[in-house]
């Protein structure tokens, strides 16, 4: 399912709303891992429209499929820049 997500939900640091949007299972699978980082200039409105949208997308694919052992987690961090 990570997989999935990440081809249809998935954004990189690299594009124009500064921040990745990355899911990961973990454990036996039973936990699906939203990991975004971000940078300081980050459009915070559309970031977080955009991590609820994938909390909301991966809890309807959860009722359809009839998974109610998933978990969904969050780990939601401002990327550290290099010293200049």
């Amino acid at each position: 399912m990570a997989l999935d997500l990440q081809s249809r939900l998935g954004t990189e640091m690299s594009g124009p709303d500064r921040f990745d949007l990355t899911f990961v299972g973990i454990g036996n699978e039973d936990t699906l891992l939203i990991y975004v980082r971000y940078l300081p200039r980050v459009n915070r409105e559309v970031m977080n429209i955009r991590i609820e949208g994938a909390k909301q997308y991966i809890e309807d694919e959860r009722k359809n499929r009839g998974w109610p052992w998933l978990k969904i987690r969050e780990d939601v961090k401002m990327q550290e820049l290099p010293a200049k």
